[in-house]
């Protein structure tokens, strides 16, 4: 906390409250004394409010940074696996080489699923939404954890979720696809035995480096963004004590939206409304007219202002997989539409940039997951950052069950 206070006044109230400063800067006002007199703030979507306190990841939107624990984004996809990147989410430190290869064994040896959760899986609908069948297969495996919250309960819940999540995500995309799952491997890496699950016996993408390199970069990437919707309705519910299953099950209900978890799901759909190179320009066009309603989808980003750091991590593994994918329609689309924006000086002012969703989009296109699917690549490694944060709220920055105020706008009292 800093030395500086800010001066309020309100009604007869003459009030100085406490600063604190981030570790990065950011100045944030204490204002826990106005409930005490019956005044609230005003703040819809939570823009300008600081909810907690956080050690776990940082993001200056401004200057288009990113990092986790203090360390860049950068390093990390460069450096790290998902699963040293999942380590030190959760425990604030990176891994020696015998807590990851511990860790791994852990993971290993718990990536089947019981067979009830399996059951469930087989009899949904095919029809239901992928991110639906998430829920229920989470839901399902709750009795794993069946014990009120404490740190132990969020330990073996860290090590089940990671472990078993893989298989429930494969699981949905082959039933999607109307293939068979191939059963999980223990002599292959996190993001390889995923990649052999959903492949076919004729293409096993498990044994491309490539591919393998690029699925566990995009986890990585997206494994923690702060205090985003999901996260935050994961501390939410983690704040009422229920156990670690229940508050991410809140996390993936919130990533289902179209407005979080959807984006390069829509950005695959808007390459396919294009339909060919040569209809590019007329697309552009009506982009920049305000009367219609068309969208430039996976350009831009609502937190980062000058560039998305994933975004460029992304782009070569990106590139490196449409060369290997030369007559694919949609790859070649996407090439030429990315070069035509990124020299677009009205997209150059209004930094309407490639941002992550754009490039994953594609690179999970080209691993054969349906569109409908993606959204539970996001879950699968977002979870390593939603059990952080339920970590945290339990062992180091505890508050309160969270319990925002509103501002009533409806009838007085009345007689019925």
């Amino acid at each position: 906390m800093s030395n500086s206070t800010a001066k309020l006044t309100i009604q007869q109230h003459q009030l100085e409250l406490p600063i604190f400063e981030s570790t990065m800067g950011e100045y944030l006002v204490d204002i826990g004394i106005l409930g005490k007199l019956g005044i609230y703030t005003l703040d819809p979507g939570f823009k300008a409010t600081g909810s907690c306190f956080s050690e776990i990841c940082y993001i200056n939107g401004e200057e288009g940074k990113l990092s986790y624990r203090g360390y860049p984004i950068e390093q990390l996809a460069e450096k790290s696996t998902y699963l040293e990147v999942a380590y030190l989410l959760f425990h604030g430190e990176k891994p020696s080489s015998t807590e990851l290869r511990a860790m791994a064994d852990q993971i290993t040896n718990n990536q089947s699923l019981p067979k009830s959760t399996q059951s469930i899986l087989d009899c949904l609908e095919a029809k239901t939404h992928p991110m639906g069948m998430l829920l229920t297969g989470v839901s399902s495996l709750s009795y794993l954890s069946n014990t009120p919250q404490s740190a132990q309960e969020i330990d073996n819940a860290q090590i089940q979720l990671i472990a078993k999540l893989p298989t429930i995500c494969a699981t949905i995309i082959q039933k999607v696809k109307q293939k068979p799952l191939r059963p999980p491997r223990q002599d292959l890496s996190y993001s390889a035995n995923f990649l052999h699950q959903i492949s076919d016996e004729n293409l096993d993408l498990s044994t491309d480096p490539l591919y393998v390199q690029a699925l566990d970069v995009i986890l990585t990437l997206h494994a923690e963004h702060e205090q985003n919707a999901s996260t935050s309705a994961v501390r939410v519910t983690a704040s009422t004590g229920t156990n670690t299953f229940g508050a991410i099950v809140s996390g993936i209900g919130a990533l289902w939206g179209p407005s979080h978890g959807g984006a390069n799901e829509a950005c695959i759909n808007m390459l396919q409304s294009i339909g060919h190179i040569d209809n590019i320009p007329s697309f552009i066009e009506q982009v920049k007219d305000k009367s219609t309603e068309t969208r430039l989808m996976g350009f831009g980003h609502r937190v980062y202002k000058n560039y998305d750091p994933r975004a460029t991590i992304i782009q070569s593994l990106c590139h490196r997989i449409l060369e290997k994918s030369t007559g694919n329609t949609l790859f070649e689309l996407a090439k030429k539409l990315e070069s035509i924006a990124r020299s677009d000086e009205y997209f150059i002012q209004r930094n309407l940039y490639p941002n992550v969703d754009f490039y994953s989009g594609i690179i999970l296109t080209a691993m054969g997951i349906p569109e409908s699917c993606f959204t539970l690549i996001f879950a699968l490694a977002r979870t390593s950052g939603w059990i952080a944060h339920i970590k945290e709220l339990f062992t180091k920055h505890p508050h309160p069950i969270t319990r925002p105020r509103q501002c009533y706008v409806g009838s007085k009292i009345r007689d019925f």
